[in-house]
């Protein structure tokens, strides 16, 4: 394609990125690489990284100044501050999402997902399946939904996507940016707080319920799992503030969506769960008390946290009970849980944390539910 960026580019592509050397120029080469008919811009949000990334991210905006533009400054910002000002620098019809450490390998990739927007049936929103690729392992996943039968519904719902019968990665992601502006400047306790440590997920519900949602069932980018998330933390703590924060955002997101009350009870009573085991990490009595309060059923297991969270020994003998178990579901998993965790996406937390770190961790929540959902890493703001 000839002249890429003019002043009004159809479509933007945001990438946040912070720390992210080893990859960062593989990003930037994915988006460079797109056959298009139409104008495009690359703006590039760079935190202050300390390993390099920001000299690469400068040296590409240099050799590309008709593509790339990059959103910097001083001091580190922090990951929503990058994700807001980099967003308002768009100037494109559309929005493209790739994070520093992802990838697009199909450079037929916008033109696709262009070509539904631009088709004039209120689509908002255009998505893909996606490669996952384990950098600790070098192993790549191929059209993870497609083979695992994750695709979404024809007529997608808010409903289905908190339940994890289907997900959007950021990286498949391309929307009307209007729309896009629009929710994020409507509800800034859902777009904006930082009780939720999750960050894709309530744009991703806020687009599906603003129009028509188009699913393209090939792997157009590729998702790079990294070691280092809240759920991989070696702190039981963060872990178990992670879950419940995925948990009062699903709970969250029912109630503004107008789910059926029975859903909304069942995130209530998970959140109750939630607050016990964390109340049990942290010996936090008030919280113990709360989290037992709002279950409407108790069960002996609730009883039993509820009592470790008050009592010193009973706290004690609990949380050397919780070390012994986690160990050994590492040193002995039975086959069942394995299927159970292949089944389940293999567990993978998709997304990132409020940090600007991925999650890919093999997650399996305190109900027994693989960790599906999309936490904030540097997620669409």
């Amino acid at each position: 394609m000839t002249d890429k960026m003019t002043d009004n580019p159809l479509v933007s592509v945001k990438m946040i990125t912070y720390n992210h050397a080893p990859y960062i120029a593989q990003a930037i080469e994915g988006v460079l690489s797109q056959k298009t008919d139409f104008s495009y811009e690359l703006v590039i949000g760079e935190d202050c990284s300390t390993d390099g990334t920001r000299e690469i991210v400068l040296r590409y905006a240099e050799a590309h100044p008709d593509i790339i533009r990059v959103m910097t400054s001083e001091s580190n910002v922090g990951m929503r501050a990058n994700g807001r000002r980099t967003t308002q620098a768009c100037r494109g019809k559309y929005i493209a999402w790739c994070e520093g450490d992802d990838y697009w390998h199909r450079d037929d990739k916008l033109q696709l997902q262009v070509a539904y927007l631009e088709a004039g049936d209120d689509c908002t929103l255009v998505h893909s399946d996606c490669d996952f690729y384990v950098q600790s392992t070098a192993r790549r996943f191929p059209s993870w939904d497609t083979r695992r039968g994750l695709a979404p519904p024809e007529t997608p719902t808010v409903a289905a996507l908190l339940k994890g019968e289907y997900a959007i990665r950021t990286c498949t992601a391309c929307a009307r940016l209007e729309t896009v502006r629009d929710l994020l400047e409507s509800d800034s306790e859902t777009y904006g707080s930082v009780r939720f440590l999750m960050g894709d997920t309530q744009l991703w519900a806020g687009l599906i319920s603003r129009g028509k949602t188009r699913y393209i069932p090939e792997s157009l980018a590729t998702y790079r799992v990294l070691a280092e998330s809240a759920s991989r933390s070696g702190s039981h703590v963060r872990q178990q503030r992670f879950y419940r924060s995925a948990v009062e955002l699903r709970l969250h997101l029912a109630k503004k969506h107008g789910l059926h009350e029975s859903e909304v009870t069942q995130y209530r009573q998970k959140l109750a769960n939630q607050d016990l085991v964390l109340a049990l990490l942290t010996a936090d009595k008030q919280l113990g008390e709360a989290g037992y309060r709002s279950l409407e059923t108790p069960t002996l297991r609730h009883r039993l946290l509820f009592l470790a969270s008050r009592n010193v020994l009973l706290n004690r003998i609990a949380r050397l009970a919780w070390r012994v178990k986690r160990i050994l579901k590492l040193v002995l998993p039975s086959a069942s849980k394995l299927r159970a965790a292949i089944n389940c996406g293999k567990g993978l937390a998709l997304g990132r944390n409020r940090t600007g770190r991925k999650t890919g961790a093999i997650a399996i929540d305190v109900s027994g539910q693989c960790a599906h959902g999309q936490s904030q890493r540097q997620g669409p703001e």
